[in-house]
């Protein structure tokens, strides 16, 4: 897994008898020993032409609209091309990571009442989570959020897709 989480799975581990963590790095080792009750899962949720096609499914939608709204109203922004492919690579992204999360509940019989789900970072993962957090609305979503994925400065575009779509959707939003 990735270093930076090494610390919070030590906590973690006295909370939780079963730990499945979902890294988007495909490639790099594992240096330290994982205990049983922990299970890791790689998925970079890179999207395919295919996926990219079935994006444009969102455009029809009531949170694809209220972003456009927003930033063209809240954000004082002018609707960009690139921002409009962001928002649906996200939309996107965030569907399938929602699935992926769905069928790992089911495959480890995690009673839904009992599921707490956490994104290190505030980005298409924790977007897939808020997404999933609709459906199972006794489950506990919760996300970390750092200067990158919080400030629009400094990201193509000047604009993070789905922010208010995430706050309004996660338990909590935890600011490192």
């Amino acid at each position: 897994w990735e270093p930076y989480i090494e610390t919070e799975v030590k906590i973690l581990k006295q909370y939780f008898s079963k730990i499945i963590i979902i890294t988007n790095e495909e490639k790099s080792k594992i240096k330290q020993p994982i205990p049983y009750s922990i299970k890791i899962h790689r998925n970079a949720f890179k999207l395919n032409f295919y996926h990219r096609i079935c994006s444009l499914k969102f455009i029809f939608t009531r949170i694809f609209i209220s972003e456009i709204l927003l930033i063209r109203n809240l954000y004082k922004q002018k609707i960009k091309l690139n921002n409009i492919r962001t928002l649906l690579v996200s939309m996107k992204t965030g569907e399938l990571v929602s699935d992926f999360l769905e069928n790992l509940v089911e495959k480890y019989e995690i009673p839904k009442e009992s599921l707490v789900m956490y994104s290190f970072w505030n980005n298409n993962m924790s977007y897939g989570i808020s997404c999933l957090k609709k459906k199972l609305k006794k489950s506990i979503a919760i996300s970390r959020a750092h200067r990158w994925d919080i400030f629009f400065e400094g990201n193509k575009g000047n604009y993070l897709p789905l922010r208010k779509e995430i706050q309004n959707n996660l338990d909590s939003i935890y600011f490192s």
